[in-house]
């Protein structure tokens, strides 16, 4: 027999939230924009509850029913009621509902999503049955699942932003000691840096050289062939035994490299530091070709420095700090300069194969680099910089000693600099809502505000008419848009906004790619209409084939029974 089902009126004191509901992440900033919708427009959808303990439980709608309360004590109403499905149910259906509502938001917490899922496959649901319902893969739902490996203050830092969700499942497969590990790493530069973002090839090389996993090992080619060009000094003289043999490695098999079917881990942490290190060196000598600049010298055209903006390593955990450590020895052993990167004026957004490149040599307006990574991953690669001041004359010691104290003062003022601006953040968090609320029409500084941010994301063409460059400065931006806000240049600067948002956007954002399509629709009718014409024919073609089996097995193109 089906349940019961009303619809009524109840008064909020009657109501409770389900302390068994997987939406964790309501914010207050939520409940307000709702709670305005609500008093604008009143409650849209009813919420639905169940007779519980004398009252009832929400089982789905509670941030509609926080929102409707928070209106009523704004208004001091006592008996104030809210739109409500009752629903007999048990526990077990209850909860299911519950899950099933929060799992169909479009912005679903992939922490909570975790949580629902192994809730689902406690309740005795299979993975397959859980990705047949929610239109996920298998692989999806089992990926999820993992995520409740995690410890709780990873997962709080996954919620928040800070672990991105590719590297936070790399996190879960790790014991509890490990993760604790990373943890407190973690901490320490959370709390000199709240608005940290890590990325996932961090999290990939902390992992790596933690477990020193030989798969993953940098120097596994030079280890393996000593006739590799360019071999360090190292393995030359055969300072390093290889890890095929070695004794150390846990498969101690020789078909290491190649062949191997399970993972392979050095129990030697020293050696497996070393060689790392003499790898990343070697990368650096291959890429300088003998034009890396000396201490004492002056970059000249033709010359390559090396960049590094922690030369004295003193951040990054533990074991990459001590690879760096060696790094930085043996960079100086070989009398190479190490430059700050603030002792050029910024990096040059074109690649080595680039044909511009060879002429901006020439001109001496870049010179060739080396970057090291940062003071959480090495990657040596080689980059372009513009030159801000560099003579071919011979600095005396007392230049010098000025050109590094300078660089030492620049590098402390863009750190207040970044401190200053980290604390306007915390000031925007607080005060943003209120701003935002303002209703009075803006002054001539909010429009000049406004369009500042627009011209900033405009295509590199505007950026020149500003500049001269591809890239302008806040400097330059905001006393444009100054003297410069007509509405002739306002409605230029805004569709060349919206055609370069959506272009940047497409591949990538579903809005970018909507509003592109309606843009095209709307300015060049008869180009949309051509090529979604010609589109659709190709995609017929290839599809036909596949559609005529479907229809021979019963079946339409969406994979329902006919």
């Amino acid at each position: 027999m089906e349940k019961e089902t009303k619809l009524t009126n109840i008064e909020l004191g009657k109501i409770i939230p389900s302390p068994r509901n997987p939406r964790k992440t309501i914010s207050e900033a939520e409940i307000d924009e709702l709670a305005q919708n609500i008093k604008s427009q009143g409650l849209l959808q009813p919420i639905t509850v169940r007779p519980f303990d004398g009252g009832y439980e929400i089982v789905c709608g509670e941030r509609r029913y926080k929102a409707v309360k928070k209106n009523a004590e704004a208004s001091k109403s006592k008996k104030a009621t809210i739109a409500c499905i009752v629903r007999e149910m048990t526990d077990e259906e209850a909860f299911e509902a519950m899950i099933t509502e929060n799992l169909q938001r479009k912005d679903v917490d992939p922490m909570e999503e975790a949580f629902a899922f192994c809730e689902l496959v406690k309740t005795g649901k299979s993975v397959e049955e859980i990705a047949d319902r929610f239109g996920k893969n298998k692989r999806f739902v089992q990926e999820r699942i993992k995520l409740n490996s995690l410890i709780t203050p990873l997962k709080t830092f996954t919620t928040k932003g800070v672990i991105p969700i590719a590297g936070a499942m790399m996190l879960s497969k790790l014991k509890e000691e490990l993760q604790n590990s990373y943890f407190e790493y973690l901490e320490e530069r959370y709390q000199r840096d709240e608005n940290l973002i890590i990325e996932v090839r961090e999290i990939r090389s902390w992992i790596e050289r933690e477990f020193m996993r030989l798969e993953s090992a940098k120097f596994l080619e030079y280890d393996e062939d000593c006739n590799t060009t360019p071999p360090t000094e190292d393995w030359n003289k055969g300072k390093f035994e290889k890890c095929s043999t070695c004794c150390m490695n846990t498969g101690n098999a020789g078909c290491l490299f190649y062949q191997m079917k399970g993972d392979h881990y050095c129990t030697d942490r020293d050696c497996f530091e070393k060689k790392t290190a003499a790898y990343w060196f070697s990368e650096i000598e291959r890429l300088g070709d003998g034009r890396i600049v000396k201490d004492g010298e002056v970059p000249e055209s033709g010359m390559v420095v090396i960049l590094d903006d922690d030369p004295d390593v003193k951040n990054g955990y533990d074991s990459l700090k001590r690879i760096r450590k060696l790094l930085m020895k043996q960079i100086k052993d070989k009398g190479y300069m190490i430059a700050r990167y603030d002792t050029f004026d910024g990096r040059c957004k074109y690649y080595a194969d680039d044909k511009r490149i060879p002429a901006l040599l020439k001109q001496g307006k870049v010179i060739e680099c080396i970057t090291l990574g940062s003071s959480y991953y090495i990657e040596v690669e080689n980059e372009f910089f513009y030159i801000n001041g560099f003579n071919s004359e011979k600095e005396t010691p007392e230049e010098r000693e000025a050109r590094e104290l300078s660089g030492k003062y620049k590098h402390e003022v863009e750190k207040m600099q970044e401190t200053f601006r980290s604390k306007l953040r915390d000031l925007c968090d607080d005060y943003g809502m209120d701003y935002a609320k303002r209703s009075e029409q803006p002054s001539d500084e909010e429009e000049c505000m406004f369009w500042s941010l627009i011209l900033s994301e405009c295509s590199t063409s505007l950026m020149k008419e500003i500049s001269g460059s591809c890239i302008a400065r806040a400097d330059e931006i905001i006393p444009y848009v100054k003297n410069n806000l007509s509405d002739e240049n306002k409605w230029r600067w805004l569709r060349d906004y919206i055609n370069e948002t959506c272009r940047r956007r497409s591949s990538y954002s579903d809005i970018g790619s909507s509003i592109m399509r309606q843009l095209f629709k709307y300015a060049y009718p008869e180009k949309y209409d051509e090529l979604s014409k010609s589109l659709s024919e190709k995609l017929e073609k290839k599809t036909a084939k596949i559609k005529e089996r479907l229809k021979e097995l019963g079946y339409g193109a969406n994979g329902k029974k006919i």
